[in-house]
């Protein structure tokens, strides 16, 4: 577990300046490598080795939920995020329990040695089988926001629509602002709120860098 830890945390470094052409790819590969820890218990790898993949499997793990989270908040609009995390959340944690119940029935059954090596498979084939997907290779560089990406096309298809009350509230502001600056007093003169209309230029530039 140590090893983990600290693998993690070197993961953690290398991921600030990891930017990879595909990070969606990327982060489905950097999973992989979690699975050794269960070939290297069922081998019967020295410590030593153990202590390596372990580490090894600590820092891709971290490169992989990086390079993920990073994908989700930038290519999944932000009305529909919480709809998606709520699926991601039932997958990555409420079924945990579950599968920790059926690993020591399985090992029970067929062995722990036997029970590992099924793990580990289980682990290579699931992620192979995300590589079949054909949006993990078409989402692009960290960076490139595209509005047509394929996973904003999946949340239009689910009934997601792009009208959000964060939007609503950013155009509200921009109007008030943009109010705010136009007032002047009834003799012609500007009022203490002269500075407005710069501020307003640079909110409304602001506002719209955050809209888009």
């Amino acid at each position: 577990m140590t090893s983990i830890g600290v693998g993690a945390i070197v993961g953690g470094v290398l991921a600030l300046r990891v930017r990879p052409r595909r990070p969606l790819l990327a982060s489905v590969l950097y999973a992989v490598p979690y699975g050794f820890q269960a070939l290297a218990f069922g081998l019967g790898l020295p410590l030593p080795v153990l202590v390596a993949v372990g580490a090894l499997a600590g820092g891709t793990l971290s490169l992989h939920l990086a390079l993920w989270f990073t994908v989700f908040q930038r290519e999944v609009p932000e009305h529909a995020q919480s709809r998606v995390s709520s699926y991601d959340a039932l997958g990555s944690f409420v079924l945990t329990p579950l599968g920790l119940v059926g690993a020591g029935l399985i090992a029970t059954g067929i062995g722990i040695s036997n029970a590992l090596w099924l793990a580990a498979g289980s682990i290579l084939v699931l992620n192979s089988i995300m590589l079949l997907i054909p949006s993990v290779w078409r989402v692009g560089r960290v960076g490139s926001r595209s509005q047509a990406s394929p996973i904003r096309r999946a949340c239009s298809r689910g009934g997601i629509t792009e009208e959000s009350p964060a939007t609503t509230s950013v155009e509200s502001s921009r109007a008030a602002v943009s109010t705010m600056a136009s007032n002047t007093l009834e003799d012609g003169t500007t009022s203490r709120c002269s500075f407005l209309p710069a501020f307003s230029a640079r909110a409304t530039t602001r506002l719209n860098s955050f809209c888009s």
